[in-house]
C-alpha cells in the first residue's frame, strides 16, 4: 500500500517547483530629470551687470550592489558647455551645464538626468546622483542704496517610479535651487517614493518668480557684488530582495522531517 508521506512529498516538490518562477520576476525602476533656463533678473530700479563669467561644475555619480562606482566631475568656465556622466549596470546618472555667450549675459541653462533599472533575479540595489551648478556675482548700480530685484526661471521635470511585487522600493527626487549670496531665493522639490507593486508618475513645468530687496553698496560706500548660485539635483534608487525560494525550501523540508518522526502514521 501507498505510504501516506507521500502526499507530504508532493506538497514539498511542488512548493519548491511553485517558487522557483519567484527568481524571474524582481524590478524596481526608477528615473528622474530636471532642467532649467530662462533666466532674468530685473532690478526696479538702476540696471545690473555680471562681474565676469560664469562658472560651471556638473558632478555624475552612480553605483550598485556589485561594488561597481562611477563618479565623475566636470569644471569649467563660459563661454561654453561642459557635462559629466556615470554609469554602472542598472544605473546611469548625467550632468549639464551651459553659458554659450562672451560677455557673459542671463542667456544659462543646466540640467541633470539619472536612471536605476534594476531587473531580477537577487537581492540588487543601485543608485544615481545628478547635479548641474552655474555661478556668478552680480552688482546693482543707479537705483539707490537697496533695490528691490525679481529673480526668474524656467524649470521642467519628470519623475518615474515602478516595482512590481517583488520589488522592495523605488525613489527619486529632484531638487532646484537658485541662491543669492547662500539665502534659497527661488527653490523646488519634487520627491516620489513607493514600495512593492506600485508605480508612480510626476511631470512638472514651472515658471519660478520671486522679489527681494538687495543692498547695492557695502559698509564703505563701494558698490556690493552678489554671489549668485543655479543648481539643478536629482537622486534615484531602487532595491529587489533576494526572492524567498530559499524560505519555501526550508518549509518543504519540514515537512519532509515531520512525517519522519511519525511512523505510526504509515501503513
Amino acid at each position: 500500500m501507498m505510504s501516506k508521506r507521500f502526499p507530504v512529498i508532493v506538497v514539498f516538490v511542488a512548493t519548491c517547483l511553485l517558487g522557483a518562477p519567484l527568481q524571474t520576476s524582481a524590478t524596481a525602476i526608477a528615473n528622474s530629470m530636471l532642467e532649467f533656463k530662462n533666466l532674468s533678473i530685473t532690478p526696479t530700479a538702476g540696471g545690473i551687470s555680471l562681474d565676469g563669467s560664469w562658472f560651471f561644475e556638473t558632478f555624475a555619480h552612480a553605483d550598485n550592489s556589485l561594488s561597481q562606482i562611477d563618479e565623475n566631475f566636470t569644471p569649467g568656465s563660459s563661454p561654453g558647455t561642459v557635462s559629466a556622466s556615470g554609469a554602472v549596470t542598472w544605473a546611469s546618472a548625467t550632468g549639464t551645464a551651459s553659458a554659450p555667450n562672451a560677455p557673459s549675459d542671463f542667456l544659462v541653462s543646466g540640467s541633470a538626468q539619472s536612471d536605476v533599472n534594476l531587473p531580477g533575479p537577487g537581492a540588487a540595489a543601485a543608485f544615481g546622483k545628478s547635479r548641474s551648478t552655474l555661478f556668478n556675482s552680480f552688482t546693482l548700480s543707479g537705483g539707490g542704496p537697496n533695490v528691490d530685484v525679481q529673480f526668474a526661471i524656467d524649470i521642467s521635470g519628470l519623475l518615474n517610479v515602478m516595482t512590481d511585487a517583488f520589488g522592495m522600493f523605488a525613489q527619486t527626487q529632484t531638487v532646484f535651487t537658485l541662491e543669492v549670496d547662500g539665502t534659497p531665493i527661488l527653490f523646488q522639490n519634487n520627491f516620489l517614493s513607493i514600495g512593492p507593486g506600485d508605480s508612480d508618475t510626476q511631470s512638472f513645468s514651472t515658471h519660478l518668480s520671486n522679489t527681494v530687496t538687495l543692498a547695492a553698496f557695502d559698509l564703505d560706500g563701494s558698490p556690493l557684488s552678489h554671489f549668485l548660485l543655479l543648481e539643478a539635483e536629482n537622486d534615484p534608487r531602487g532595491r529587489i530582495p533576494e526572492p524567498p525560494v530559499g524560505l519555501l525550501l526550508i518549509t518543504g523540508l519540514v515537512a519532509l522531517a515531520a512525517t519522519r518522526r511519525r511512523p505510526g502514521l504509515l501503513s
